[in-house]
C-alpha cells in the first residue's frame, strides 16, 4: 500500500502546481492523464473512507482536484483522452 501513497503524494504536488498556475494541465494530461484518471477512479472509495476514518477531510484533496481538472481537459479535448 505504500507505493499507492507515494503515487498519490506526487499527485498532491501536481495538483498544487496546477492550482497555483505553475504547471499547465495540458502537460499533465499528455504525460500522465490516463494514469491519473484510472488510479483516482480505482482508489477514490478508499481515500474517501480514509478521510472519514482518520478525520482528514483535506486528505489527498489536491489529487482529487487534479483528477477533476484532467477530466475537464479531456472533455474539451477528446482527441487527447486515453
Amino acid at each position: 500500500m505504500g507505493s499507492i501513497f507515494l503515487w498519490f503524494n506526487r499527485l498532491e504536488a501536481f495538483g498544487v502546481y496546477v492550482r497555483e498556475g505553475l504547471l499547465d494541465i495540458r502537460l499533465v494530461c499528455l504525460l500522465s492523464g490516463g494514469t491519473i484518471t484510472s488510479t483516482w477512479e480505482k482508489f477514490k472509495p478508499f481515500f474517501i473512507e480514509w478521510r472519514s476514518r482518520y478525520n482528514r477531510p483535506r486528505g489527498f484533496i489536491e489529487a482529487e482536484y487534479l483528477y477533476s481538472k484532467v477530466v475537464e481537459y479531456f472533455k474539451k479535448h477528446p482527441e487527447l483522452a486515453p
